[in-house]
């Protein structure tokens, strides 16, 4: 991670901690669209959409996570991210799927 992408990183959690979460989205989607495998600020972004109750637009974010999480074996962390989709959607067969799969 190059130092840019740290400080944009930093200023999206400062954002995020004051509870600016209209700039914090707009700071972690540019850190996504720079490094798409940046799982953490996914996950985050999903929050903020959550929060903001853009229930569609944070599974969107989460899903991936969810994807990437089982496909490295990170079990645990798959299924937390499941659990936080069907939180938002409790119907959302994908993840259902997926979540029935992992364990």
């Amino acid at each position: 991670m190059g130092d840019k992408q740290r400080k944009l990183k930093d200023k999206a959690s400062r954002a995020y901690a004051d509870g600016d979460l209209k700039d914090a989205l707009k700071l972690y989607e540019r850190v996504v669209a720079e490094d798409p495998s940046e799982l953490q600020c996914k996950l985050k972004l999903g929050d903020i959409h959550r929060k903001l109750g853009n229930f569609s637009a944070a599974v969107h974010e989460y899903a991936p996570v969810a994807k990437a999480y089982g496909e490295d074996g990170l079990l645990l962390k798959a299924i937390a991210v499941c659990k936080m989709i069907l939180g938002v959607d409790a119907g959302h067969t994908e993840t259902q799927v997926m979540l029935a799969d992992l364990y």
